[in-house]
């Protein structure tokens, strides 16, 4: 019970709660973050600096760099998903009552000697 409830733990906390929208040029808000896929295959995660017709200009490294619309292949925003969060916070409350109360159970086996 025990090693159930630790990888319960350990898998809630590799998952994320964000999911990515794909997001249409016209779409892209100046000062959001991003994650722009180029051509090549190289994704960026970044915030918009500048949009214009042509390009769209972020931040890579403490650097500004801008992007041509022909480069890039497809543009996502993250999104907070409500559900895996309330999901999550659920395993999470589960995994740790499961953990403390396996946990309880062999304390108290411990505790309790045979009188002879």
């Amino acid at each position: 019970m025990k090693n159930i409830s630790i990888l319960l733990i350990v898998t809630l906390l590799l998952q994320s709660c964000q999911t990515y929208k794909v997001v249409n040029y016209p779409e892209i808000e100046t000062g959001k973050t991003y994650e722009i896929r180029l051509n090549n295959g190289q994704t960026i995660k970044s915030k918009c600096e500048n949009i214009t017709e042509e390009s769209i200009s972020v931040i890579v490294n403490n650097k500004a760099m801008e992007l041509p619309k022909s480069d890039i292949q497809g543009i996502k925003r993250p999104k907070v998903s409500v559900l895996k969060l309330v999901g999550g916070i659920a395993i999470a409350a589960a995994g740790a009552i499961l953990l403390l109360t396996s946990v309880d159970k062999e304390s108290n086996a411990e505790q309790v000697t045979p009188r002879n």
